[in-house]
């Protein structure tokens, strides 16, 4: 029992730091958001990451980055090498945001997709549909708008979806 209250505690405090970290902020030219843990699923954890090497041939389509901030897997200013890579983004508007879009959400330091489910302007908050893989559990959760980036490149759509 004393374990279960002990991560109840830790999530609403990791959930109560999301929520205050209104940190999204336009990109800079040499900024992407790089997947670092979970990267054969949709709920894939991304952090903002400063480009070093460009994804090429020679790399293989890897782009070596530069972490800029600490997550659970990631170190500010250590390097890796990932593929998983979203180019450009920008922050969200409320009124960009569609039923549907698969948009990231979260803080600088643990951002993962998700698919707008509804859009509640009048408190400037989302709620967004996320799950692990097509065809497992979806769960829903809550966030300001002032925590969603819109991704640019490349498109993404919702793998639940068939074109």
């Amino acid at each position: 029992m004393k374990n279960v209250i002990i991560l109840a505690m830790a999530i609403a405090i990791e959930a109560s730091i999301c929520a205050q970290e209104a940190m999204i902020k336009p990109q800079k030219a040499e900024e992407i958001l790089a997947c670092y843990f979970d990267v054969h699923l949709f709920s894939a954890q991304y952090g903002l990451a400063k480009v070093v090497t460009t994804g090429s041939d020679a790399t293989k389509g890897e782009y070596e980055v530069e972490w800029l901030y600490n997550s659970h897997a990631t170190e500010k200013g250590k390097r890796a090498w990932t593929k998983h890579v979203i180019t450009k983004f920008h922050p969200a508007e409320i009124v960009e945001l569609k039923t549907g879009m698969v948009v990231m959400f979260g803080s600088a330091n643990k951002m993962t997709r998700g698919i707008v489910k509804e859009v509640l302007p009048h408190k400037g908050v989302v709620i967004l549909e996320w799950f692990h893989a097509p065809g497992e559990a979806v769960h829903t959760a809550e966030a300001s708008v002032n925590n969603i980036i819109i991704i640019d490149e490349p498109k993404m759509t919702d793998p639940r979806k068939k074109s």
